[in-house]
C-alpha cells in the first residue's frame, strides 16, 4: 500500500511538471505569433510609406460633413495637413461617409482616431460591413484611386473600384470595433482597432509613430493628457486615454535632457502580451533597459510634455504587469 502511495505521488510529480513544460511551451508559441504579425505590420507600414510617401500618423481627426474642415483649431489643422500630404487633390468641401451608415437622417459624425485606430483605418483602408452574420464580418477594402475623394463609396455603401491597399490582411475575427464600451475611444461605431492573436485578448496593438524623426507625441500636438478621454487637452492623446504614459525610450532623461525612444525615425507596435494588460493606467512605457528590461526609475518626459508632472514612477507590481509587453523594437517581450 505504502508502494502504491509513492508511485501515484511520483506520477502527480512527474505530470505537474508536465503540464508546466506545456503551458510555457504555449506561451512563447504564443509570443512568437505575435512577433510574426508585428513584423508583418511593420512590412504594411513601409509598403504604405512606399505608396504614399510618409508613415501612418497615429493622431488624425476625420469629418463626415465637408464644412466642418472649416475649423481653425490646431487639431483641424493638423489633419487637413496629413490628408493633403496624403492626397494632394483631395476635396475638402465634400460629405464623406467613412462609417457606411448612409449619413442617415442627416447626421454626419466626427471621428478622433488614436494610434491603434490608425493602425487599422491607414493599413487597411474603408471598411465593408456584413451584418448579415454573428458576429458580424469586417473586411478593410483600402482607399479609392479617384484623387479628391479616396474615402467615397459606390450606390448603396459599396467599396469598389480602382483601389490603394489594404496594405496589411486584417484577420476580420481580430478586429474589434472601436468604441467606448470595448476600447475606451470617443468614436462613435465605424472605427476599429486590431487585437493580437492570443486568445482571450481584449486590448488592441498600440501604434505610435515618430513623424519621420521628427519626434513621438503620445499627448498629441499640445503635450496634455485632459482629464478625461473627452476632454480638451485629451482631443488628440495617440494612446488611449488611461493606458500608455510615453513610448518605450533606451535611456530614462533628466530633468533637463528628454529620454531617447526606441525607433527614434520610425515607430513603436506594442502588443499587451500574454496577461492582456500594457501595465499600469497612465505609467507604461518609458525606460527599458537592453539587458534588465522594464526599469522603475523615473523616466523623464520630454520638455513641453506635462502629463503625470512630467515624469513616469513605476512601482514593482506595475513593472511586473508590464514586462511581457511584446514590441516591434524588442522582437518579443520586453522583460
Amino acid at each position: 500500500m505504502v508502494e502504491l502511495l509513492i508511485v501515484i505521488t511520483i506520477i502527480a510529480i512527474l505530470v505537474s511538471l508536465l503540464l508546466v513544460g506545456v503551458q510555457a511551451a504555449v506561451g512563447r508559441a504564443r509570443v512568437a505569433t505575435v512577433v510574426s504579425e508585428l513584423k508583418n505590420l511593420e512590412q504594411a507600414i513601409k509598403a504604405f510609406e512606399s505608396e504614399f510617401g510618409m508613415q501612418p500618423p497615429s493622431f488624425i481627426l476625420l469629418y463626415e460633413r465637408g464644412s466642418d474642415w472649416t475649423a481653425n483649431d490646431q487639431w483641424t489643422r493638423a489633419s487637413r495637413s496629413i490628408i493633403r500630404q496624403l492626397w494632394k487633390d483631395y476635396d475638402f468641401t465634400q460629405n464623406v461617409d467613412f462609417d457606411g451608415d448612409g449619413n442617415t437622417g442627416g447626421v454626419y459624425k466626427t471621428f478622433r482616431l488614436t494610434g491603434a485606430e490608425c493602425l487599422v483605418f491607414f493599413l487597411g483602408g474603408m471598411v465593408s460591413v456584413d451584418n448579415s452574420v454573428t458576429p458580424p464580418v469586417y473586411t478593410p477594402k483600402g482607399f479609392s484611386k479617384v484623387p479628391a475623394n479616396p474615402f467615397g463609396r459606390q450606390a448603396g455603401g459599396a467599396l469598389g473600384g480602382a483601389r490603394s491597399g489594404p496594405f496589411y490582411e486584417f484577420k476580420s475575427t481580430q478586429l474589434l470595433s472601436s468604441t467606448s464600451t470595448t476600447t475606451g475611444s470617443t468614436n462613435p461605431e465605424g472605427m476599429y482597432v486590431y487585437l493580437d492573436a492570443i486568445p482571450g485578448q481584449t486590448r488592441p496593438i498600440q501604434y505610435f509613430s515618430s513623424y519621420g524623426g521628427s519626434g513621438y507625441r503620445v499627448y498629441g500636438i499640445n503635450g496634455q493628457l485632459g482629464a478625461s478621454a473627452s476632454s480638451t487637452e485629451a482631443g488628440d492623446n495617440e494612446a488611449f486615454y488611461d493606458s500608455f504614459g510615453w513610448v518605450y525610450t533606451k535611456t530614462p532623461g533628466s530633468a533637463s535632457t528628454a529620454p531617447e525612444p526606441y525607433n527614434p525615425n520610425t515607430f513603436q507596435l506594442i502588443s499587451p502580451g500574454l496577461d492582456g494588460e500594457y501595465g499600469d493606467a497612465n505609467l507604461c512605457g518609458g525606460y527599458v533597459n537592453a539587458t534588465n528590461g522594464v526599469q522603475g526609475v523615473t523616466t523623464y518626459l520630454p520638455p513641453g510634455t506635462l502629463p503625470a508632472g512630467g515624469t513616469l514612477a513605476k512601482t514593482p507590481a506595475n513593472i511586473a504587469r508590464e514586462r511581457d509587453n511584446i514590441t516591434n523594437f524588442a522582437g518579443g517581450e520586453i522583460h
